[in-house]
């Protein structure tokens, strides 16, 4: 849905910013739509490798110095779209420092309380600030087909597994931030 509502990305330079599931999702959406280019930002180390283990072009630690010029070198030019599957302050206020002048930004994380949003870049910048927070059915039928054609390996966003039995270690993990994906799994 957050690809399609960003008006495409075929032979666009991408930024995501965040590496769990969302935007590893989003991140290979992007590529399975076309996109020229994609760079990957978390703040986690093992997130960041799972997501270059995905296919990112350029992936980086969003809060080093310098990281937003570091997107810029490394992809062939600015973002024309940059997905913000975080949604805090220091997101938005890097994904509209990122994005291109009459590009998009496309807030697909949840915000947990208001946001302050830079309306000096959006106005210079011209850029379009695109929220998405709804499913339809053909980005439903779309997500099927990419998942069933093998060009979304979702089964490789799963990157721990539990027994029931195991549920609290499972929701430590979880809650620790580390893994992408986390599932327990009831004993046949």
């Amino acid at each position: 849905h957050a690809v399609r509502v960003a008006g495409g990305v075929s032979d666009r330079a991408v930024a995501v910013l965040g590496a769990g599931s969302i935007g590893l999702l989003t991140s290979l959406t992007a590529r399975a739509a076309g996109a020229a280019a994609i760079a990957v930002t978390d703040p986690l180390p093992r997130k960041r490798s799972h997501a270059s283990d995905l296919g990112a072009d350029l992936v980086l630690d969003p809060l080093e110095p310098g990281a937003v010029e570091r997107i810029r070198a490394a992809l062939p030019h600015r973002p024309d779209v940059v997905f913000d599957c975080v949604a805090n302050a220091a997101s938005i206020a890097q994904a509209c420092a990122l994005a291109s002048k009459g590009g998009t930004v496309v807030v697909v994380g949840v915000p947990r309380g208001p946001v302050e949003v830079p309306l000096h870049l959006v106005q210079d910048h011209e850029l379009r600030l695109q929220g998405t927070a709804m499913y339809v059915r053909e980005d439903v039928e779309r997500a099927i087909a990419l998942i069933a054609s093998g060009e979304v390996p979702a089964e490789r966003l799963v990157t721990a597994s539990f027994g029931l039995e195991d549920a609290p270690e499972a929701f430590r993990v979880a809650a620790s931030g580390e893994a992408v994906k986390v599932h327990i799994h009831p004993q046949a």
